[in-house]
């Protein structure tokens, strides 16, 4: 009984390390996706191919307020998130 409940939270604690492990590796890859990034723009796109890639969705977009209207602008997005918003501005 002792030993199992040591297994049992000994697969706990390497279940959390690996979600750190992954937690850090991603916001590595941001870091290097801001280092990398020659505008606004293109950081937001390369953001959101990660980000698409690594939760594994088909569709995403970034929609971003403007402090002048208060308005929602898209920022970024992939070819099914234009789809989606078709005529919705994007800068």
């Amino acid at each position: 009984m002792v030993f199992s409940l040591f297994s049992n939270k000994y697969k706990n604690l390497e279940k959390e390390l690996n979600e750190l492990k992954k937690e850090n590796s991603i916001l590595y890859t941001i870091d290097d996706i801001r280092d990398r990034a020659k505008s606004l723009k293109e950081f937001l796109n390369l953001l959101l191919r990660e980000i698409i890639r690594v939760i594994n969705v088909e569709m995403g977009f970034v929609m971003v307020t403007n402090e002048r209207t208060n308005e929602l602008e898209m920022h970024a997005a992939n070819d099914k998130g234009l789809y989606l918003f078709k005529g919705t501005k994007y800068k």
